[in-house]
């Protein structure tokens, strides 16, 4: 092979184009693309915020169910300590009221009662302990 001299071969010459410097990074993509990651982070941390607060919230309104409902059992048991009859008897006798110790039966011409017990029936219910 033989080697030639570079005068003898057609040389292009090189033109210059001012203004186009070659492939340009784009950076607004990469921004954009950052910003949208931003922002999914942040609606992320936002939303596990308003979730824990709305727990809190609701344990808050739990425990003052729980605490409403022993109310109302101490409340109950109240009534019926106050409504037992070995309570009330000795307030009732204090106070006069006793059993009558015969029946008497009073009757209203015109006045037809339905369902009447018989009299044996209203002296063992009255007579009852």
């Amino acid at each position: 092979m033989t080697v030639r001299a570079l005068s003898h071969a057609s040389v292009r010459p090189v033109r210059v184009i001012e203004g186009a410097s070659g492939p340009k990074p784009r950076v607004t993509a990469w921004v954009l693309y950052l910003i949208v990651i931003a922002m999914v982070f942040f609606g992320l941390i936002y939303s596990q915020t308003r979730l824990n607060q709305s727990a809190l919230e609701i344990q808050e309104i739990e425990n003052l169910i729980e605490a409403e409902h022993e109310i109302a059992e101490d409340l109950s048991l109240q009534v019926a300590r106050l409504r037992s009859p070995a309570r009330v008897q000795p307030a009732a006798i204090d106070l006069g009221m006793v059993f009558p110790s015969f029946l008497e039966t009073l009757t209203t011409p015109g006045v037809v009662a339905v369902g009447e017990r018989t009299l044996p029936e209203r002296t063992q219910i009255l007579s009852a302990p």
